[in-house]
């Protein structure tokens, strides 16, 4: 990961906390975030469909375990909005869950175009190309 790549990233995730978290293994945290972003795209999917349906106990099992996971891959944002689904869901305000998921699908894809280099999802400024 370049110097350019890790600047990118600070947009979106708490890079000093992962590194931390990773015991300074650069090599440990790209493999943490590319698994955060694999198995937490199919949780997005799968929330999205449960909040369409108005499945709210579906709603709250799945934002939980993207809270978590968006809090251990130093993701802090996400882990809020994440929060503010399943607070939402909990709550049966189901009038406010479809505005907070678009919030926080524009914050994930913006992690994830950063993630995969791929500035054309991002709705944050483009990253120079690395050689």
């Amino acid at each position: 990961m370049t110097t350019t790549q890790f600047d990118a990233l600070a947009k979106v995730i708490n890079v000093d906390d992962l590194m931390s978290r990773c015991m300074g293994n650069l090599d440990f945290v790209e493999r943490i975030l590319t698994i955060f972003q694999s198995r937490c795209e199919a949780d997005v999917v799968e929330l999205e469909e449960a909040i369409q349906c108005a499945d709210l106990p579906r709603v709250q099992r799945i934002a939980h375990r993207l809270k978590g996971a968006c809090a251990n891959a130093g993701a802090t944002n996400l882990s809020q909005r994440a929060n503010e689904l399943w607070s939402a869901a909990n709550k049966e305000f189901t009038d406010l869950l479809a505005a907070r998921f678009v919030q926080f699908r524009q914050e994930w894809n913006d992690c994830t175009a950063i993630l995969t280099n791929d500035a054309s999802q991002s709705s944050l400024p483009a990253m120079a190309a690395t050689p």
